[in-house]
């Protein structure tokens, strides 16, 4: 796939659904320890803060950063540092990042009059002896310092100075700027779980992709159920399975097969829940197209003696880099990019000669039907 990364600081993309009921309310348990970096021995008492309330504060640098406990993921951090990869920096309606240094980033939310700035650093000596100091059992020990593991800590440099502000920020300030942004879920006992504001960044990343291939394989507009087949489009571009297996999985989970007499767009294919072969092709070459890659559609014919045995009469053939293999899908299969020619795939799927001819697909979608010429004319595919 293709990658734009000179484009994603042009780009306005929003964080989607994931921060539509975003929490209004940050919460710190009240006595956090600055010696246990800030997990607290009594988690009976709980300060929250409105979000709406940093709005009257100011950001100030600390005198010294505050290295806590709050726990980031591993996955936002690399997200933090794909928006900025670009120029440094990186912007949504909702967030602008600025990359300072190594793993170093201002992070303003404009909707917050929130302007912090964080170093994320990897669990360290000081971390151990604070688990050590609550797990007295080694079991659990482990299993909470296997939690930070290949994440990172939260250390906050610049925070919003809250209370009557005084041009000072304190240790509460600072360990509320910590969770306004750590992860969700924390495992140290004594350390409230975060509000996690940057965790809807991976489907932003993701949404930025998808308005990238959008604009750039958007080869036909969508007839009808349009947002649901743009979805699928952001799911793959989001998605960490190889993408034919990932393409097959969302078309074939919701379509059954029927042959009939019909002929249906892809998205048409969706909303009605069966088609043909033809029709699987044409909606494996839909997505495909939609997130870059080189896309044919091949017709097969194997000899008579052979006639019962082909899994499906039409196969997408694609690849996602520029001279890159070829991968491909039908209806009974798929297999990823590992083939050095599309002319050789037929003949691999049918485990003998065959005979192929490539279809037009944006052709076929506009007239509704498809146009062969004799089978004595089509190369073979041998195997």
């Amino acid at each position: 796939m293709r990658v734009y990364a000179s484009l994603l600081f042009a780009l306005i993309f929003s964080f989607g659904t994931s921060l539509a009921a975003e929490e209004q309310t940050v919460r710190i348990y009240k006595y956090a320890d600055p010696r246990q970096m800030g997990r607290a021995p009594d988690r009976s008492s709980i300060l929250s803060v409105d979000l709406e309330k940093f709005a009257a504060g100011t950001t100030v640098a600390l005198q010294t950063p505050v290295s806590t406990a709050y726990l980031m993921r591993a996955e936002v951090v690399e997200q933090l540092q794909s928006l900025t990869a670009s120029t440094g920096k990186g912007e949504t309606p909702r967030l602008t990042a600025e990359r300072l240094g190594p793993l170093t980033f201002r992070i303003i939310f404009p909707h917050l009059n929130i302007k912090n700035v964080y170093r994320f650093d990897p669990p360290d000596p000081r971390l151990e002896s604070v688990v050590s100091a609550y797990y007295s059992n080694v079991y659990w020990r482990e299993i909470v310092m296997g939690e930070y593991s290949n994440h990172y800590t939260v250390t906050v440099i610049e925070a919003v100075d809250l209370f009557n502000p005084r041009g000072s920020v304190d240790y509460t300030e600072a360990l509320l700027a910590a969770a306004l942004i750590a992860s969700k879920t924390q495992p140290l006992w004594g350390i409230h779980d975060g509000l996690g504001l940057l965790e809807g960044l991976g489907y932003a990343l993701a949404e930025v992709k998808n308005r990238v291939v959008h604009e750039s394989y958007n080869y036909r507009p969508y007839s009808t159920n349009a947002s649901q087949m743009q979805e699928f489009v952001l799911r793959l571009l989001n998605s960490k399975r190889e993408l034919s297996q990932e393409v097959h999985t969302i078309i074939n989970s919701l379509v059954q097969f029927e042959e009939d007499d019909r002929f249906l767009l892809p998205e048409e294919l969706i909303d009605e829940g069966e088609g043909g072969c033809l029709e699987f092709a044409l909606a494996y070459y839909d997505l495909l197209r939609r997130v870059g890659c080189e896309v044919k559609i091949l017709a097969l014919s194997p000899e008579a003696d052979y006639a019962d045995e082909l899994p499906c009469n039409y196969v997408t053939v694609y690849r996602n880099e520029e001279f890159g293999p070829w991968g491909y899908i039908h209806y009974s299969g798929y297999e990823s990019a590992d083939f050095e020619t599309w002319e050789e795939i037929p003949g691999h799927i049918f485990r003998d000669s065959v005979y192929y001819y490539p279809v037009d697909p944006e052709e076929s979608m506009r007239e509704r039907s498809v146009s062969l010429p004799p089978r004595d004319i089509w190369p073979v595919s041998t195997y």
